[in-house]
């Protein structure tokens, strides 16, 4: 994984649970989660090692996630938010490792091509 520079953010996330599931493939890549304060959040896998799965996590709104879910705007499109952070889910500790960064930094053939759309198809986690 490339190395991400950028302010850690000590437990914005304790977890990454998917609340709803939107793309699923060996494990959810796209889906909603919460931060500990209880903002809405879309997470979207972005690379991993053998030591963690990375995500690009940003803050949504409830707008920006129907627009998503209805095919009105791409998955990139949605994750181009002011609010970004890269997550590391470090499943040997249970625990992550989180950054503040700004998308523009973030490495181009780690985030979704632009125009890929979500498939018409979702799912829940119950």
């Amino acid at each position: 994984m490339v190395e991400i520079v950028g302010p850690i953010i000590p437990g914005l996330f304790a977890e990454l649970k998917p609340e709803t599931i939107l793309n699923y493939y060996d494990g959810p890549r796209i889906f909603t989660c919460r931060s500990v304060e209880g903002e809405l959040c879309l997470a979207c896998w972005s690379d991993e090692n053998e030591e963690a799965s990375r995500f690009v996590v940003v803050a949504i709104t409830a707008r920006t996630l129907r627009e998503l879910q209805e095919g009105r705007i791409s998955v990139r499109s949605a994750i181009d938010q002011p609010l970004c952070w890269a997550v590391d889910c470090l499943p040997a500790t249970s625990s992550t490792l989180v950054r503040r960064i700004s998308l523009e930094e973030y490495p181009n053939d780690a985030l979704p091509q632009p125009g890929v759309m979500l498939q018409p198809q979702s799912f829940s986690v119950q």
